[in-house]
């Protein structure tokens, strides 16, 4: 637990000292995957559960343990808020859980509670669970260390991705005080805000809805407000995208205040397989 406890304070303090630790979004059920990715040294892995078919609790399970071997920070994005999957996947050891279309802070307050244990809370506990080792052998210290990590240290992240989460930013971060870091959701925030134009459809642009709601000023109000309350924001990074070099995407990450990005894990390796084959002879010449 000490172990998860240092992973997650590490990722917080590199983010506030402004290094920006990357990530990785999961969204295959090949764990393995995370395995070969283990000497890029990849911050934090976003275990995506909305739109995927990373659905079965063996496959979250099986996400987060591989987290665990490449000692990287595990967060479980649900696919909506459920208690019981919420639950779930803390007591398969992940570091914390995303939760989206967070809108108001009664909803927050509500998904707070039902992470946390008593007093703070009102969740349910049984020794029997992944991340203390199925109860084998479990001492009361353990117990202890297991509550005092799910009220102080496991992250709980709320996912801004409608207008009307972004008309109650206030009452989110005062129900969020708890919460050192807020996710956003350009696309479905761009949907929301009916914020649509020709860089929507250019097949070209990575993330398109993000450069654009950078443009209007819309996500510089939102980390703005979100910044002077202390919290730390996550994003979609906005590559690996082939119409900007890495510098232009490094200082546009650094103009939306980017915290703690991540990259679409198979986006990257589609463009690392590019890569190695533009510059392989052999498929050159075929």
């Amino acid at each position: 637990m000490q172990d998860k406890i240092k992973r997650i304070q590490d990722l917080l303090a590199a983010a506030r000292a402004g290094t920006r630790p990357h990530g990785m979004e999961y969204y295959t059920d090949a764990p393995e995957l995370i395995d070969a990715l283990r000497r890029f040294e990849i911050a934090f892995y976003v275990i995506n559960q909305e739109h995927t078919g990373i659905m079965e609790p063996r496959s979250i399970h099986n996400a987060i343990h591989a987290c665990d071997r490449v000692n990287a920070v595990s967060i479980v994005k649900l696919n909506e808020w459920n208690p019981t999957r919420a639950r779930d996947a803390l007591d398969f050891g992940a570091g914390g859980v995303m939760v989206p279309f967070i809108e108001t802070g009664a909803q927050l307050r509500e998904v707070l509670a039902a992470l946390r244990f008593a007093p703070q809370g009102n969740r349910g506990y049984c020794y029997v669970n992944r991340a203390q080792a199925g109860g084998a052998g479990i001492t009361g210290a353990e117990v202890l260390e297991f509550w005092k990590f799910a009220n102080e240290h496991a992250l709980v992240i709320p996912l801004i991705e409608s207008k009307t989460a972004v008309d109650n930013l206030d009452e989110l971060i005062e129900a969020g005080a708890s919460c050192p870091i807020f996710a956003i959701g350009p696309l479905d925030l761009a949907l929301s805000m009916g914020v649509v134009d020709a860089t929507m459809t250019d097949p070209a642009a990575a993330f398109p809805a993000t450069p654009l709601l950078h443009k209007l000023g819309v996500l510089g109000k939102i980390v703005d407000k979100l910044h002077r309350a202390g919290k730390l924001t996550m994003q979609p990074y906005v590559g690996p995208d082939p119409s900007k070099t890495y510098e232009q995407l490094a200082k546009l990450n650094d103009e939306l205040g980017n915290d703690l990005p991540y990259s679409g894990m198979l986006d990257c390796l589609a463009v690392g397989v590019q890569d190695a084959l533009n510059v392989n002879p052999y498929f050159k010449k075929r």
